[in-house]
């Protein structure tokens, strides 16, 4: 059966191996509460009739998903909505904050917002550094839906889309931004930890940033905590404005040193483009250093001005097989007013067809490769 965890105050959730599986409305931060749910090994499974929502918000709530290390894997499979963000009432203070981390793969249908306002400034953020977006559903637009956008931001080590299965993706009016200033970078305890702690406390980071988030890792032995993991750096925060506490719901139990949180730039990581299908690229994207295609199609289409900040590379068996039959289609398509790689565009598929080359085309400015161009075909 489904579980809620912080539907009226904090519930935690840590899992570290094994094999959970749930109902649909099984996340909850609603009324006021705040749900953690951080897998960091082994399999979580939400499952059920087509048309159920798996993650519910309301009313002032707040919910951090975290999916960690490569032998986690979070599947919300067989629903028509995949992770439904849904505020109950609107014009409230709702979050919801997810993080895909270290090769952690989490798969969905789609996000969506279900109201239309909301007094936070972000009220839906996926924070992508190094974890794999997988899809399991039939849409399109993956990161939108409706009138109001999330806020998708890359870290160092990139963002990673698996469109193995199901129909061609995007992600239109949803760019995917890389922000460097103002992440917090660690949160350091003092030598032995802190101890008073028999289960794990809310990790509270209050400030002018957005996005950040950790958990508390326990020794439940010694009722101590041993560590602070941050699980998305966020950006904005300033030291003398950020404060992180320890806390059992809304009860302060420590507060860190201030100079143990230690705040700087983050580093911005690349796109990585994984399965057979094809993904289209829109908007402004300000994530940089790479984009590579390692399955299918990248097709990055814009009204005006087209700039990558990185290399461009398509590798591995890049190509894409329409059902209509013919090879007629191509590793990396660059389509946009003007075209700007700053760095070099390559193509080394390992296709035997004649796919796996690159199409530019600009529609009345200039194209600047920075770079070197090996272009196959």
């Amino acid at each position: 059966s489904g579980v809620s965890i912080g539907g009226y105050h904090c519930g935690i959730f840590l899992q570290t191996g094994g094999e959970s599986i749930h109902k649909s409305m099984s996340l909850a931060g609603a009324n006021g509460g705040t749900c953690y749910y951080t897998v960091l090994g082994g399999t979580t499974k939400m499952v059920g009739k087509k048309g159920d929502y798996t993650a519910v918000m309301g009313n002032g709530g707040h919910l951090y998903v975290t999916v960690q290390g490569k032998a986690s894997f979070f599947s919300i499979a067989d629903s028509n909505y995949g992770i439904v963000y849904n505020c109950s009432n609107a014009n409230q203070d709702d979050t919801a904050v997810y993080n895909l981390n270290d090769g952690g793969v989490f798969e969905c249908a789609k996000f969506f917002l279900y109201k239309d306002s909301y007094k936070s400034t972000y009220p839906l953020i996926i924070n992508f550094n190094g974890g794999i977006l997988r899809t399991c559903g039939g849409y399109e637009r993956i990161f939108c839906e409706g009138t109001l956008m999330p806020k998708v931001v890359v870290y160092e080590k990139g963002i990673q889309v698996d469109n193995a299965d199901v129909r061609n993706l995007s992600n239109q009016s949803v760019p995917l931004d890389g922000i460097r200033e103002g992440g917090i970078l660690s949160i350091a305890l003092p030598e032995g930890g802190v101890s008073g702690f028999y289960a794990a406390p809310r990790v509270n980071i209050a400030g002018d940033g957005d996005g950040a988030s950790a958990i508390a890792l326990v020794d439940s032995r010694t009722a101590t905590v041993t560590n602070i993991l941050v699980t998305s750096h966020g950006w904005g925060y300033s030291p003398e404005t950020t404060t992180v506490t320890l806390r059992y719901y809304t009860k302060v139990k420590y507060t860190v040193p201030k100079t143990n949180v230690v705040i700087g730039d983050n580093v911005v990581g690349g796109f990585t483009k994984l399965g057979s299908k094809i993904f289209s690229l829109y908007c402004t994207n300000t994530y940089a250093r790479w984009t590579r295609v390692m399955g299918g199609t990248l097709k990055a289409i814009a009204k005006g001005a087209l700039t990558f900040n990185g290399d461009v590379e398509a590798s591995g068996d890049s190509k894409w097989q329409p059902t209509t039959g013919g090879d007629t289609t191509y590793a990396v398509v660059l389509e946009g007013y003007s075209v700007s790689v700053n760095g070099s565009l390559t193509s080394t598929s390992t296709s035997t067809s004649s796919a796996g080359r690159n199409y530019i085309k600009s529609t009345g400015g200039d194209i600047t490769i920075a770079g070197d161009l090996g272009a196959k075909g």
